[in-house]
């Protein structure tokens, strides 16, 4: 978990002109993201690099009201993206792996046994997400040729971990979320 953690942090700082596309070259960031909803936070916004059109790097940063939460909770995201698929040019189908930093007050979520008793409590500063996404390239008869929309499907690793382990308790779409973005390009 550190080496990805590092490993996004490097990649995030550090452009080189390999990394480069012929569409990005000499850019640093190449696009900025807003998202709803998700394990990010209930808002969240961010920048991004793209290093190759199978892999993307994106810095986000989400926040949960206390509205919405016992308490206002601020977190920072390094969202990694690897392309898997495109049925389109205008379409792409991507995995992501993001590591999470919870800021805010501390957050502690159960770990449930198959009883569904809540029987340890811990501070989860750093997690890993796992989603699968997919994105929309907005047509320029819109006149949105710097757009695109995408959703992802994810769950916290920590609760796949205790899906798996406490099989047939805890149903799978109660652990999961839904997040639906824009992305702008430069």
């Amino acid at each position: 978990m550190k080496a990805l953690f590092l490993f996004s942090l490097i990649s995030f700082l550090s452009v080189s002109s390999y990394a480069s596309t012929e569409k990005n070259e000499g850019r640093y960031l190449d696009y900025a993201k807003g998202q709803f909803a998700g394990e990010i936070g209930f808002l969240s916004v961010g920048v991004g690099k793209k290093f190759s059109d199978w892999y993307q790097l994106t810095g986000m940063y989400g926040y949960v009201p206390p509205a919405i939460d016992v308490d206002d909770i601020h977190t920072i995201a390094f969202k990694n993206d690897f392309t898997f698929y495109r049925p389109h040019q205008d379409i792409s189908i991507y995995f992501d792996a993001t590591i999470l930093i919870v800021l805010g007050e501390k957050y502690w979520p159960a770990l449930y046994n198959k009883n569904m008793t809540p029987f340890y409590y811990y501070n989860s500063g750093v997690e890993g997400i796992l989603s699968f996404g997919t994105s929309y390239e907005l047509p320029k008869k819109w006149g949105a040729e710097h757009f695109s929309i995408y959703t992802e499907y994810g769950v916290l690793a920590q609760w796949l971990y205790f899906y798996v382990d406490n099989y047939g308790v805890v149903p799978f779409f109660d652990i999961t979320t839904l997040t639906f973005g824009v992305n702008y390009k430069f």
